[in-house]
Formats: C-alpha cells, structure tokens, sequence
C-alpha cells in the first residue's frame, strides 16, 4: 500500500506538487523567521547587558527612580565591601563597578584659550587592570587608532566625537563636569585611542576614561554609578536573575533609605520587558497564522483534488472499495506529502538560518540615528527549536487539510456512481 501511495504521489505532479511548493514554503519562512528573531532577541539582550544594565544592575533607591537619566549624584558608596559579599553571595555572576555621566569636553589651544567644545556622554570603567572590562567591551577588537590606556589620566574617544573635536592622537583635553554633591569639577586627560563599536548611539559622542579617574573628577573614592553583573556564561538566564534579585533584595534594600542598593534585572529596566515579551509573542502570532493560512489553502487543494480525481474515487467505490478505506489512503498520502514537504522546508530554512549567523546583515545603514544600545548586524539564532517549529506544524496542516477535505467522500451515493461514469 505504501508503494502504491509513493508512486502516485512521485509520477502524479498534479497531485502533489502545488501542496509540496506550499508546505516547503511555509515551513522555510516559520523555520527562518524564528531563527531571525531568536538572533534579534539574542543580540538586543547582548549588546544591552554589555553596554548599559547588565544582566542584573545593583543601584541605589534614589538612582532607580530616575535610571534613564544615570543620576550618578545618587549613586552607591561603600562599593568595595558591597562587591565583597555581592562575590560571596553570588558567584555565578561576575560583577563590575561602572560610572555614566555626561560633560563638556573643551579642546585648548596652546595658549589655553578654547578652540572648539563638545558635549560627551562619559562611561568610567576599569581600563587599566587589563580585565573584564577590556573584553565585555571588545575595546582591542573596536581600537581603530593609538592604543588602550595605560596609565592615569588617558582616555579613548569614539570616532564621532574625535572627528567633531578635530584633534589628534596625544592631544590634551579638559572634561568639565560637576561631582556627585554638585560642586564644578574640570579634568585634564591626554587622548590615547580613537573606538568604533559599530553601534551608533555610541559612536557618535562617546568617551571612555578609567573609573579611578572618574571617582577622583567626581569626588566618588569608593562610590560608582551602578555595579552591573553578567552571568558567567554570558547568557540571560530570566528565572535565575528574578530569584537572585529576590533574595538581595531582601537582605540589602531598606523600604526607609533611599540610598539602600537595590537590584533590578535586565527585562525590568527601560523597555527591555515589553521588547522581549513583543518578540517571543510575535513567534507564535506569525506560526499561528502561517498554521492557519497552509491548513486552509491545503484543505481548499484537497477540495480541488477531490473535483479533479471525482471520477477515480467514483470508480473505486463502484468496484467495491470502502469509504473509510480510500478515506485513510488520502490521510496517507497527506501524510507522505507533507513529511516530504516539512522535512525540505526545515532543511532550506535551517540551511539559511546557519548562513546568516557565519554572515551577518549589516543594518548600520538604517540604525545611523538610532538611540538604542543594540549591534547593527543582525543575525540568525539556530538551536533544536529551529528543526520541529516549522516541520510539526506544516506536517499537522497538511494531514488536517486532507482530512477535512476528504470527508466528502462519505457523502457520495452508491446508487448514482454509474451515472456519474458515464
């Protein structure tokens, strides 16, 4: 029975091969738009827990209020013992103390009168130990003239805001600020190194200086903006962060301090939350309605089938055949045609969403104005997920379109079969 079903369906291309091009198809764009979206997903969380909130972000009350604004005159004191016991607490997190402020970068001549001024958005982080900070940042990788900071007093400027200043390499500029209790602070730093991360809200007036720097410009010792922390495998464990930020929580935020740290995990700081739910919904949204169109176009094709093999199936009862008998003939041959189809569809979708994820699209072009901390190359994210989310629902699709659409077969009168051979 099998061999019979599997040479119709290979010799009869009428019988299957608009079904085929259909299930092929929508399995492809299910299997490839997830992936996509995995990989979406995956570099908006990257590049967000890197660059600003970590994968979770300790902070004081104060702070936490007015977090799109870094009100680092809010920020924590007494860092170093609460890194100490944050390490014990929570080894599986890796922990980093950062300060973001912004200030007026003012380019002297050498008579110290102002040639040109411009506005920098200031990230203060460990540069000269060597560590963490060097990697997470991919500061080697982004150099794209002079060097890292070796010493005190050396920091790096995106490409925009060298470009802006029109000064060089070596060149000395004053960053005029004010520190965390409100008093005019003016820092003297020597250019090392020009950056291009590749993502533009960055690139475009960014300036990088050591954390020892920034805490004696801003009269913090022992203070910083936020302590963020990562996961040691780099990934977003959701449930994890949650509990972890749980349980510090309440041991360390007092309901009656405004300066008590607390702790917020990734999705739950600016508009992360909304985002990721957005993007896992739209999953199963777009799935869903590709179900439901391949179902309905491959029950109006079994419909259209049945016109077309009117005649053979009016034959076959005639000679004898039961109803339920060529009813689970045509399930079978849904059945072979759509393994076939689902199995093609997730190999050509698959095959793609590996391509995209060695080749990723560039999307620097259309993020030029953009203000999100987020990489402009966009690619796929293939796991196991990617092989059964759109073979399981082309396969059922196409069963359940034969389905329905053979039950036709049950209305037909045995009395009128030799008329309509006629």
């Amino acid at each position: 029975m099998f061999d019979f079903i599997m040479k119709g369906v290979l010799r009869d291309r009428s019988r299957s091969f608009l079904p085929l091009v259909l299930i092929v198809t929508g399995v492809m764009v299910t299997s490839l738009y997830y992936s996509f979206i995995r990989g979406y997903e995956r570099i908006a969380i990257a590049g967000s827990a890197r660059y600003d909130t970590g994968h979770v972000k300790v902070i004081t009350q104060a702070y936490a209020e007015e977090l799109d604004q870094k009100p680092y005159d809010l920020g924590l004191l007494g860092t170093g013992a609460l890194l100490e016991e944050l390490k014990k607490d929570y080894p599986q997190l890796r922990l980093l103390e950062r300060i973001q402020f912004g200030g007026l970068v003012d380019v002297p001549d050498a008579n110290g009168e102002t040639i040109v001024q411009g506005e920098s958005a200031v990230m203060a982080v460990d540069l000269l130990s060597g560590g963490e900070e060097l990697k997470l940042l991919n500061l080697q990788e982004a150099l794209r003239k002079g060097h890292l900071p070796g010493k005190p007093d050396e920091i790096i400027l995106s490409k925009g805001l060298f470009e802006k200043l029109q000064v060089k390499l070596g060149d000395e500029v004053s960053l005029i600020t004010s520190t965390m209790y409100g008093a005019m602070a003016v820092g003297n730093y020597t250019i090392a190194g020009v950056v291009v991360f590749g993502i533009p809200v960055l690139d475009r007036g960014m300036m990088l200086m050591d954390l020892g720097d920034a805490q004696r410009l801003l009269d913090m010792q022992d203070g910083a903006g936020e302590i963020i922390g990562l996961f040691n495998d780099n990934e977003y464990h959701w449930q994890e962060a949650v509990q972890i930020v749980e349980s510090f929580n309440e041991k360390y935020t007092k309901a009656d301090d405004e300066f008590s740290p607390v702790m917020l995990p990734l999705h739950k700081q600016g508009d992360m939350e909304s985002t990721l739910v957005w993007m896992r919904s739209a999953i199963f949204m777009i799935i869903g309605f590709f179900v439901f169109i391949m179902g309905l176009v491959l029950w109006n094709l079994g419909l259209i089938n049945g016109i077309r093999r009117y005649g053979e199936m009016g034959l076959r009862l005639a000679i004898g055949e039961r109803a339920d008998h060529i009813y689970w003939s045509l399930i079978a041959e849904a059945i072979v045609i759509g393994f076939l189809g689902s199995v093609i569809g997730t190999v050509i979708g698959v095959i793609i969403g590996y391509f995209l994820m060695a080749h990723p699209f560039d999307m620097s072009h259309y993020l030029s104005n953009a203000t999100v901390l987020m990489s402009p190359d966009i690619s796929a994210d293939v796991n196991w997920f990617s092989y059964v989310i759109g073979f399981i629902p082309g396969f059922l699709a196409t069963v359940v379109g034969a389905g329905f659409a053979g039950m036709a077969i049950f209305r037909r009168r045995t009395s009128s079969l030799f008329k309509e051979l006629e």
